[in-house]
């Protein structure tokens, strides 16, 4: 699984790659003239491929707007057409939809992942065993098509969807997201100075004592907690102490291990 600050990275390195870094709306018509693309696994061969309506049901798009196949020097980005004329007017879902398969191309998705439809509100993988690989590539849409760097002066979902070319709807769930995010910041940083302050309080949770109960260690061997004299745990990994957490749990001020002690047995 790709975590979001790899996807944010590649996002970006990919707006550098087709130049329209620094720039707020992706430049799509731009992106459809390359003919080469930086992926995980190196620079490789980019091809699209359009199809048109008589077409699409006697092939391998029916059912789905686009598709991207992956080999190991080429990538194929099939697109109907009706989706292509979309992006070069400006259609803010169907350069998602750009979006979404530029990044199953630069992260190397295999060909089962790589069907999506847009016009009904939502997406066909072609097998069920890819959510992940949909995530991924929905994440890197949206890091790719508004870079975070130059939206500080959006103050409202109008202002980035105009700025940035995305749908209201998408503008609307970037802010919701980033005001989730910067809720999870702040409060990960009280939570932090909180402990630090249980820590290094005289007579803090360290000096609790709560009954041991026996780790696991991750070479598999159980290692019980160390009672330390003043009635507090050391951790299985004999360098620190058990520090009660907010969450009931107890979290080693040394490896950084969470446990959960019970108050029985």
């Amino acid at each position: 699984m790709v975590d979001d600050d790899r996807l944010r990275i590649e996002a970006s390195r990919t707006r550098a790659f087709f130049g329209i870094d620094g720039q707020k709306k992706v430049d799509a018509p731009r992106c459809l003239s390359f003919s080469r693309i930086r992926t995980f696994n190196g620079e490789k061969a980019l091809s699209f491929e359009i199809v048109a309506p008589v077409d699409v049901e006697r092939s391998e798009m029916r059912g789905v707007d686009a598709l991207t196949i992956n080999s190991s020097d080429k990538v194929t980005i099939k697109l109907k057409s009706q989706v292509h004329t979309g992006i070069l007017s400006g259609r803010a879902a169907d350069i998602f939809t750009l979006a979404h398969e530029l990044a199953h191309a630069v992260l190397c998705h295999p060909r089962e992942a790589l069907a999506r439809t847009t016009r009904n509100g939502g997406y066909t993988p072609v097998s069920g065993r890819v959510q992940k690989y949909e995530r991924e590539a929905n994440r890197f849409a949206s890091f790719f098509l508004v870079d975070e760097q130059l939206a500080g002066d959006c103050t409202s979902s109008e202002a980035l969807a105009r700025s940035f070319g995305v749908s209201l709807a998408f503008a609307e769930r970037w802010f919701a997201e980033r005001e989730s995010e910067e809720t999870r910041a702040r409060v990960s940083r009280g939570f932090q100075e909180l402990l630090r302050k249980l820590g290094t309080r005289p007579g803090s949770v360290q000096s609790i004592a709560v009954p041991a109960r026996a780790e696991v260690s991750t070479s598999g061997v159980v290692m019980p907690p160390r009672r330390e004299q003043n009635g507090g745990l050391r951790c299985y990994c004999t360098r620190g102490t058990l520090i009660a957490t907010l969450s009931g749990k107890f979290q080693c001020d040394a490896c950084g291990r969470i446990s959960e002690i019970p108050d029985g047995d």
